[in-house]
This record gives C-alpha cells, structure tokens and sequence, in this order.
C-alpha cells in the first residue's frame, strides 16, 4: 500500500534529552495514529515537529 504521508530521519530533543532519533513513519490512509506518553515528555513538540517536516504549499 502507498503511504498517504511518510516522515523520514525525524530527530527530537527535549530538555537536552534525544526523544526520538532518525524516526521513521509511513502513514497510510484510513488508519488513525496517535501520540502517547506521560506527561512532559514532548508530545505537542512531537506533533508540532510532525507538522513542521510537511512541504505545504504557499497560499
């Protein structure tokens, strides 16, 4: 199946703490994902670092 969105090599740091280290992720269509983990780990960094990989066209 082809991914509907890839992210590739994803690195995240929080507080001087590597959290995610070359992540790579195929999302495919229909599927639902999310993000968990306890509190103050660095999930809206996660998802705003999701967010910030795209090439969005300019409006």
């Amino acid at each position: 199946m082809i991914a509907m969105l890839k992210i590739k090599d994803l690195n995240l740091t929080v507080h001087h703490q590597q959290i995610l280290q070359k992540m790579t992720i195929d999302f495919q269509p229909g599927n639902v994902y999310g993000i968990i983990g306890p509190t103050g780990l660095g999930k809206p960094r996660c998802s705003n670092q999701f967010l910030a990989s795209l090439d969005m066209p300019e409006q």
